[in-house]
């Protein structure tokens, strides 16, 4: 479902850019350059653009990772440091699109500065909570809930409800309650006791 969702917003995103991208032709076929607001919307789209972008990145490598390691206990054990990986990638990515989407606020605002009358107080609010309503709250939120709670309740499901419900199948009781445990308490560290 939720990546129907992103391929929905993914699909606006781009048919937003297309339309602010597009030069109009004017009556003597000549081109006219963009509206000064479809500078600002096009920084938008594009950030938008690589919110869903990056989303889908980590989205997709985790439906790989759950190809690769299964649903075993053992698959677990030898693939802890793919696992590992995928939450490393997913700080890595998280970090490059914060800076990233920094870059972006700098190029609004300066196109904020450069096509809004800034004495205007109604057009410069309007405009400059523009960049903050469409990413650092939506488009934010949007990521935060793909990742950091869908995508990282699907790994604890995976791994640390449903392998270790398997352990105690699969090794002696003992060891199956105090790998549960260390898991509770350490996270990733257990398994990586475990898989040496």
């Amino acid at each position: 479902m939720k990546k129907l969702v992103l391929a929905v917003v993914a699909c606006m995103i781009t048919v937003t850019l297309a339309g602010c991208g597009s030069a109009q032709q004017g009556a003597g076929g000549s081109e006219s350059t963009p509206a000064p607001a479809n500078e600002m919307e096009a920084i938008i789209a594009e950030t938008q653009v690589d919110f869903f972008a990056t989303s889908q990145k980590l989205l997709d490598e985790q439906e790989k990772l759950f190809s690769q390691v299964g649903d075993t206990y053992e698959g677990c054990l030898q693939n802890i440091e793919s696992i590992q990986a995928w939450y490393d990638l997913v700080v890595s990515e998280t970090e490059s699109l914060a800076d990233r989407a920094v870059e972006q606020g700098r190029k609004y605002y300066q196109a904020v500065v450069d096509n809004v009358d800034v004495t205007d107080e109604r057009e410069l609010e309007k405009a400059t909570e523009g960049f903050y309503d469409e990413i650092y709250e939506d488009a934010w939120d949007d990521y935060h809930d793909a990742i950091y709670e869908d995508a990282f309740d699907e790994m604890y499901d995976a791994y640390y409800d449903g392998i270790l419900d398997e352990a105690f199948d699969v090794i002696p009781y003992k060891e199956a309650y105090d790998v549960s445990s260390d898991a509770l308490i350490g996270g990733l560290a257990w398994l990586k006791k475990r898989s040496v």
